[in-house]
């Protein structure tokens, strides 16, 4: 079984890198990964870092995307072989 993985998509930063980096965070294909976007959500006063409640979305938005991912995958994959 291989292993999750979530990329969180950058939600604030200053001038062309964050464009930069979020384009290169699209741009990862791998298999098992999944890029949850954080762009819109609240930040915090130093607006820089997500604000609690946009935390939480976060996690609720983490949460649904690996249940998406599990509803997704062949059971037949996941399998022990010892079954």
């Amino acid at each position: 079984m291989a292993l999750f993985s979530f990329q969180v998509g950058l939600a604030s930063g200053e001038g062309n890198y964050t464009d930069i980096v979020r384009d290169a965070q699209r741009s990862i294909n791998l298999p098992n990964v999944i890029l949850v976007d954080a762009m819109g959500l609240p930040l915090s006063d130093d607006q820089l870092h997500l604000s609690t409640e946009a935390q939480l979305r976060l996690g609720e938005m983490l949460a649904q995307a690996y249940l998406e991912f599990e509803s997704s995958r062949d059971p037949k994959a996941i399998e022990s072989p010892h079954q």
